[in-house]
Parts: structure tokens; sequence; C-alpha cells
């Protein structure tokens, strides 16, 4: 059976408005037609399937949805329906659309029906701001409010725009933006209640930004940003790139790592000295440096003037001091042992004059100019105690050794010169005897 004819009574609304499919707008379009036959005579009273096709084109084109079988009640050709669940794709964004229907199995019927706009619908789509509210402007896409202020949640907004309640309203957790009432904190406001709170607001007087806390009515100014500046703590006008100013004894600066460990600290102590510790990764602290007291290294290598010491302090440069002490006490030491032979050792040692490789070891921060001493490969041929090797391989001298080994060879040859002392003592006696 064929029908050619589709004549729509009450056809597709809304086309250039979003549709929204929610509790309170259906996603269903109410359809009526009249079903005909060629000759235009009314179809036979019956249930028709009937399938609807939402085009971007009256012919060809795409289909932009297609619903399921719709079973209708036709009477006397008369039939109306539901099309539906229609999602919100379909008419967002507005552009022309076109209907086809097929019935049962037979070809979609032609012409397809252009989807219109009813008037009130079209009138919504292009309503000024009177229809609501005087205040709204619109001006194409845009919506905007020219005077007065807004309020969310708020039934005497003091603000331009707020959400909840302002501070001295506060009972619960708000947000307040220019806020232009008795607190005059032109940001944002988040907290509890009016003792509670904490606001992100720029100051006109100032020329900052400021994070400011209120716990139980105490104002805490946590954080101030000016000309690139970063205050944190009480310091409302930082001075340097970052300037923490701490509250009282404790931490000014803690870095933890992911287990909760303090790795970098830097704090305030009761006498108001300051304090910086780095740790390990338990936590452990390895180097302390205290502005009032004793300060250390724990564990590890220190260098200056390099980044890879071999030793627990390496300087590449010079060392300048008053007073350098060795650890030396008997208690510390056993299997003590006179030196012998440090006479012949002295004599198989050989002062130098020398340079330094400045421009092959620029990283040794060498002294420039004519230079005294020892090769450390010749005296570890004699003395090999007082030469070390480091990991690179190079070889140093601890010159403080070489004292007591002198020390020993002034003594075995002031015996030698009173040895011989003695025997010209006596050659001259036995002389003058036998004269």
């Amino acid at each position: 059976m064929s029908y050619p004819r589709m004549f729509a009574l009450c056809g597709i609304l809304l086309l250039g408005l979003t549709f929204i499919a929610s509790a309170a707008i259906p996603p269903f379009i109410n359809y009526q037609g009249r079903l005909t036959d060629s000759s235009g005579n009314p179809v036979t009273d019956g249930i028709y399937s009937l399938v609807f096709t939402f085009y971007d084109a009256p012919t060809g084109g795409t289909a932009k949805w297609i619903s399921d079988p719709t079973s209708v009640n036709v009477k006397d050709g008369l039939f109306s329906t539901l099309v539906g669940v229609i999602p919100t794709s379909v008419f967002d964004p507005p552009s022309d659309l076109f209907l086809g229907i097929s019935v049962g199995t037979d070809p979609e019927i032609t012409p397809r029906s252009y989807v219109v706009t009813v008037p009130y619908a079209y009138y919504a789509s292009s309503a000024t701001s009177s229809l609501t509210c005087p205040a709204w402007s619109f001006n194409g896409d845009n919506v905007y409010h020219s005077t007065g202020n807004v309020g969310i949640g708020v039934n005497n907004p003091l603000e331009a725009l707020a959400i909840g309640k302002t501070v001295a309203e506060l009972n619960g957790t708000y947000i307040t933006i220019g806020d232009t009432g008795p607190y005059q904190l032109a940001g944002i406001v988040m907290g509890e209640d009016s003792q509670n709170y904490t606001s992100m607001h720029w100051s006109s007087v100032t020329g900052s930004l400021h994070i400011v806390q209120s716990n139980d009515g105490l104002i805490y100014s946590a954080m101030t940003v000016k000309q690139g500046k970063v205050g944190i703590g009480a310091t409302s006008t930082p001075e340097f790139t970052l300037h923490v100013e701490s509250a009282g004894t404790g931490d000014g600066i803690r870095v933890d790592n992911h287990s909760g460990d303090q790795m970098f600290r830097v704090r305030q102590n009761s006498d108001n000295s300051c304090e910086i510790q780095v740790s390990d990764n338990t936590g452990g602290v390895k180097a302390m440096i205290r502005g009032n007291g004793d300060s250390y290294f724990n564990g590890g290598d220190v260098g200056i003037g390099t980044t890879s010491p071999n030793y627990t302090l390496d300087v590449r440069g010079t060392i300048g001091n008053n007073t350098t002490l060795y650890h030396s006490d008997r208690r510390w030491k056993q299997d003590i042992q006179n030196l012998k032979g440090s006479l012949d050792r002295v004599i198989n040692l050989q002062g130098v004059q020398y340079k330094w490789k400045r421009d092959d070891y620029p990283e040794m921060n060498f002294p420039d100019g004519n230079q005294i001493g020892l090769i450390a490969q010749d005296v570890e041929k004699v003395i090999p105690e007082v030469v070390s090797e480091s990991e690179d391989g190079y070889k140093s001298i601890d010159y403080a050794r070489l004292v007591s080994v002198l020390i020993e060879s002034i003594k075995e040859q002031q015996e030698q010169i009173e040895t011989l002392s003695k025997k010209i003592d006596e050659f001259e006696r036995s002389k003058i005897s036998s004269r």
C-alpha cells in the first residue's frame, strides 16, 4: 500500500533555541498529521508504524536523528503522536532541519517537511531584556548587567557578585566577590563565619594582592604579592623576590619528602637567631648552620671550589686562617713507636721549585707564580705515610706530618754532631799529651 501524502497539522517547534532535556522540559515533540492515499482519501482506520527522521537538507543530506518505529492509531486518516526522545545535539547548534516520515516498509514520503518555529518560541529566542529584568542587557550572544549588584543565594547583595553571603553574614561556606560592605575586601572570601574565613583580595591602598586568614577573629597575613615580589607571613610589603617572615619561634621554610620527613628547614630559634638544617631521606639532620651556636656537616664530603670533593674537606684554592689544630691526644693512639732512620729519609727528599698547570686544570684553582715544595710520587718512595691518593688517582702530601720526620732527623743529626765533637776533643787531647 502506498502513502504518498502526509499533512502536518501541528509540527516541530523550538528551532533556533537550545533544546534542553530535563524534568521541566520533556525531550519530546508533539506531531499531528493526516494520512491519505494517492487519491487524497483517508487511509483505512488502524494501527500504522511510522519512522521519523531529521535531516539537514530537503533531499539527500545527513540524517541527524532517526526514531524507533512508532505505532500510531489512525482514524479517519488523522493521528497524533509524540516524537522522541530527541537528543539536544539535533537542535544545537541551531540550523535548518527537515523531517522525513516513512510508513511501514514503504519508501519515505516526499517531500520532507521543513521544521519551523512557533511564534512564541521565536519571540523567546530574540526577546529583549525588558521581558524579564530591565537591569539585564543582551548584545548578540553576550548578556550583561550594567548597574546594581547580583546575588546568588543572597537577597540583599552588597557586592557586584555575591555567591552565598557577605563576610558579615557568613554562617556556612560561601564565596564573596567584590565585597563593598563593611569589610572592604575586594576579592574572594571563603569561610565558615565572620570570625573564620580566608580572603584573596586586591588592595588599592598598598597596590598588592593579599591572602588573609581570620581564625577566631585573629587576622593573619598568609601571602602578599606586589611588583613581582612575594611575601609569606606577616610581611605586608615584600622587599625581595621571595620574602618569608616568621610569626615566631619555629619553621619559616620547610621542605619535606613524599614520606613527610623533613629535607630542608629554615627556622627561628627561641633566642631569635636563625638555624638552617639539611636532612637525609629519613629526616636525619646531616648539616646544621646556626646563627648562634655550633654548626656542622655530618656525613659525606664537603667541597669548596669543587662539586666533586675527594676528601672530607676538599678546598680548591687558598685557605687563610690564624691557627690550625690537629687531633693528637695520646688517648686516641695505640702501638706508639719512635721513628727510626728519619735523617736518611730526609736526605733522600728533594725540594723543588715549580709552577702549577693552571690552564690544564682550571677546576683546581691553583695559585699563579713560582712555588716551592715536594713531588708526591718522589716522597711516596721515601715516606709513603704522608702521601694519599684520591679516587681520581691524583696524589697529595700531608706536609704537617713531615714535621715529625724532620724533628727526628734533626735529633739524629744532633747525635752525630755530638759524637763527632767528642771524637775531635779526644783527638785534640791526645795530640797535646803526646808532645
